[in-house]
């Protein structure tokens, strides 16, 4: 009966033993957030499909958490990289992505080693075998390129670029087959312009408008104007060709997208045209020259989807005005 009892207990002990053991994932983190500009400017005149190549850089290395082992690794490994657009953007075939609907842009993102690589791409890798460690400095991410691509003829001298992120992970090849969920890093390119040839000018700016001391519930759902604003365009070349328009660049109202964003994120304010129709993105309002001027005017229509809050001050936005020709 006593080597009965012994048996099992020791199977029993077999089977958990390995239960017990740590495991590990054998991937990199960090909270470290690049903050890049690509504020730029070029002489490359803005006609539609340009292409305007600018290189970023962080200059400097960041620390990482790995979870791995703190002793008994012998094996030296290389570390492999995987990156993707933040946002679930896909990229076309020629590897853009559409920020709106003025820009794509196509970025790469340096690793160590192995140079620019382009977005999305995995198990990259940085061609330095170590063992792996608990903690270590990291220098891939900090560098790279985007270009821009300008879907239209943009002729105002600025090309807004929108905000956009790039999420960079890391794994310890051979030890790991898969990345963490969390990344490595985040690359975060924050709202930029691109300075160009100017062809034509844009006076009136900047316009705003006060929504201050009303209730939200007096603007939900209002197509009543609280204002209009006038611009006048005047272009110093031949632009004739290009039918030309008069839009806006901006970030959409969440409930909306005829509207833009504003601080308060309750309110959207929307530019109203002659034509019956909000002016926005690709929906411009279409010019029509006389001695290389035209003026126009919008009505500022506010938007509510929330009653529940009082506006106790002047209601911001930033919305730019964007001339561009089809060809």
């Amino acid at each position: 009966m006593r080597k009965f009892h012994i048996l099992p207990f020791l199977c029993l002990y077999a089977f958990i033993s390995p239960a017990e053991a740590l495991a590990y994932t054998y991937t990199c983190t960090s909270s470290f957030e690049h903050q890049i500009k690509l504020d730029s400017t070029s002489e490359v005149y803005p006609s539609v499909g340009t292409v305007y190549p600018i290189d970023f850089s962080n200059q400097g290395n960041y620390s990482a958490t790995c979870d791995v082992p703190t002793s008994g690794q012998t094996e030296k490994k290389p570390t492999l990289y995987k990156a993707v657009y933040g946002g679930g953007e896909q990229a076309d075939s020629d590897g853009y992505i559409t920020l709106n609907d003025f820009v794509k842009v196509r970025s790469y993102i340096k690793v160590y080693n192995s140079g620019d690589v382009q977005v999305p791409f995995t198990d990259v890798s940085n061609k330095a075998a170590e063992i792996p460690k608990a903690s270590t400095s990291v220098t891939s991410g900090s560098s790279g390129k985007v270009e821009i691509l300008i879907r239209k003829s943009i002729l105002q001298g600025v090309i807004p670029i929108p905000e956009f992120y790039v999420y960079l992970y890391s794994r310890y090849e051979g030890y790991s087959d898969a990345y963490n969920s969390e990344p490595l890093s985040i690359v975060h390119f924050n709202a930029s312009s691109l300075e160009v040839d100017k062809v034509c000018d844009v006076s009136g700016l900047p316009f705003s408008e006060s929504i201050k001391n009303q209730s939200l519930s007096e603007l939900v759902n209002n197509t009543d104007s609280m204002g209009v604003v006038s611009f006048t365009i005047s272009c110093t070349k031949d632009v004739s060709e290009l039918d030309l328009n008069l839009s806006f660049s901006g970030e959409a109202y969440k409930s909306d997208p005829r509207f833009f964003k504003s601080d308060v994120s309750s309110i959207g304010i929307g530019l109203y045209n002659d034509n019956g129709e909000y002016t926005y993105g690709e929906n411009g309002f279409p010019l029509s020259l006389s001695n290389s001027q035209a003026t126009v005017s919008f009505k500022m229509v506010p938007v509510a989807q929330d009653e529940k809050t009082e506006v106790n001050a002047a209601v911001k936005f930033n919305i730019q005005p964007v001339i561009y020709g089809n060809k």
